[in-house]
């Protein structure tokens, strides 16, 4: 019976942290998807096109100054970035925009969640076949226990009858 409290202790114990981890990954889980969705809504899109064109602004005008005169090609290549850039905003202001991102922010924490559900499963029913185990090795060995003391009490019974006749 000791065995037997000790593997159920263990177990409960087990489980505890089982519940805890899953618990703790939820709670990043959580984390992570305000973050994702403060990103949604404060990033800006554009950014990088925004920087390609002051990139092409700031080489056509150090070509000025370095008297190497208009260039042309790094001009239409500015005005490209800069229609590549309207368009980015005019995308940026539709609703449906932050939608995806939202859906994107949804979708990977459902996934997380997933996951992590899937993993405690996995870690729980190990959990419960480890203390299913025990307590089989703990009935066994009350068992090997129990024949042995039986045992012992026939030879005490036998010799007690020996010595009565």
């Amino acid at each position: 019976e000791g065995r037997k409290a000790e593997a159920k202790a263990a177990h409960e114990k087990e489980k505890d942290e089982i519940v805890d981890e899953y618990w703790t990954k939820n709670q990043q889980l959580e984390s992570e998807y305000h973050q994702c969705i403060s990103k949604a809504l404060t990033s800006d899109p554009c950014k990088e096109a925004f920087e390609e064109i002051t990139r092409l602004y700031e080489e056509i005008m150090a070509d000025f100054e370095a008297d190497k005169g208009f260039n042309e090609a790094k001009f239409n290549e500015r005005e490209a970035a800069k229609k590549k850039y309207n368009e980015c905003v005019e995308e940026s202001r539709k609703p449906e925009s932050y939608k995806n991102k939202e859906t994107a922010c949804n979708e990977t924490l459902a996934a997380g969640r997933e996951a992590n559900l899937a993993d405690r499963s996995r870690k729980e029913t190990a959990a419960k076949a480890r203390y299913d185990e025990a307590l089989a090795e703990a009935q066994e060995a009350y068992e090997q226990k129990s024949a042995i003391l039986d045992s012992i009490e026939e030879k005490c019974k036998e010799f007690i009858n020996r010595i009565k006749n």
